[in-house]
């Protein structure tokens, strides 16, 4: 993105004098734009603003938002290129943004919805650190603190359009990134010092209207180029979906193996017959432990072991089951889950045996 000739100097940052110090600009404000683009390619999620969607593991979430703040400090810092007092300023406007990004989001979140939440605490953090990515290199400390102020109400407002325009983006890239990358570069516009590791100044810093214009230049060219080509990638895989190794949304390629639904029925019996034993369900030949084989692709069973002539039927077991490609007569080969659907299955081998836990 701003180095758009081979490295001899880009258009964006060396002839027009876009300030990114560690590549807001270049990486989320790409890749938030991008997101939005295949978003609207992509379609929406079955049961979008009808289903709730909520985070898969909330403690996850945490640990990741963790990893990534302490990372993030080597990413802004390690961009001076050096052990100096830029990469000290860097460092610090890094921590000051982030946790300041977090306050406004959960500050947001209590005015709008009465309440705060964990995942509201991970997202501003997130959303400070990206802020201050184009900017840690420009502003000072106290500016950092407007950075993050702004970014965090700001992202935790744009996360919501989703639902407003209809456009399903499941991990917020475009109201984190590529808001958030925006807003970190058009903040440089406002707060640059000129005293950090720029020379150009900001328009609260006597530098007038001058560099806030190249950083609005820089988003709008940044994002619509990104837009765009993220676009037209993603619709001519969506149109021929017979590209090697890709498949559009009506491909099958990709799909994931469907989870089978089998339903197996014991009748009580005093004794199974032993491995080998020449019983014979639905006049086919048992397999080990009484077990007719299994035919892949098959969708349902009805396995009934040899029974004794007495005894009602035994309830009925749940098993969710996935082809093996091949036949088997080793159930446990295929059986991934049972779940307890009633009391102990009487006379049945060990391994049929409802289970706490689940069996996996």
């Amino acid at each position: 993105m701003f180095f758009f000739d081979g490295g001899n100097g880009g258009w964006l940052g060396d002839r027009n004098g876009v300030i990114d110090f560690a590549d807001g600009t270049a990486v989320h404000i790409n890749s938030g734009m991008a997101g939005l683009a295949l978003a609207f390619v992509i379609g929406k999620r079955a049961g979008f603003k009808k289903d709730p969607m909520r985070p898969h593991s909330l403690p996850l979430v945490m640990l990741g938002a963790g990893l990534l703040w302490f990372g993030w400090f080597g990413f802004n810092a390690g961009s001076a290129l050096a052990a100096n007092g830029l990469a000290a300023a860097a460092f610090v406007n890094t921590q000051v943004a982030a946790a300041t990004a977090m306050l406004g989001w959960l500050a947001f979140e209590k005015i709008r919805h009465g309440a705060f939440t964990t995942l509201g605490a991970a997202s501003g953090a997130v959303a400070g650190l990206v802020a201050i990515t184009p900017a840690a290199g420009s502003v000072s400390p106290l500016g950092a603190v407007a950075v993050g102020a702004i970014a965090g109400p700001l992202c935790a407002w744009a996360v919501g359009l989703k639902y407003k325009l209809g456009f399903d983006d499941s991990l917020d890239a475009f109201g984190v990134h590529a808001v958030g990358g925006a807003a970190g570069a058009l903040l440089i516009g406002l707060f640059a010092t000129g005293h950090v590791g720029q020379t150009a100044k900001g328009l609260f810093y006597g530098g007038g209207f001058r560099q806030l214009g190249l950083e609005v230049l820089g988003v709008a060219v940044v994002g619509a180029c990104s837009f765009g080509m993220a676009w037209l990638i993603g619709k001519a895989i969506d149109k021929d979906h017979r590209l090697p190794g890709l498949r559009g949304r009506r491909g099958r390629r990709h799909r994931p193996a469907r989870t089978r639904r089998v339903r197996l029925r014991f009748q009580r019996c005093g004794r199974l017959p032993h491995p080998g034993a020449g019983a014979h369900l639905g006049g086919q030949p048992a397999g080990p432990r009484g077990v007719r084989p299994h035919r892949a692709g098959r969708e349902d069973a009805s396995l009934t072991p040899a029974a004794a002539p007495d005894g009602p039927s035994s309830p009925v077991m749940s098993v969710e089951a996935r082809p093996s490609g091949r036949a088997s007569t080793d159930i446990g080969a295929w059986v991934l889950s049972v779940r307890r659907a009633g009391t102990a299955i009487q006379g049945a081998p060990q391994e049929f045996q409802p289970r706490r836990p689940a069996l996996r």
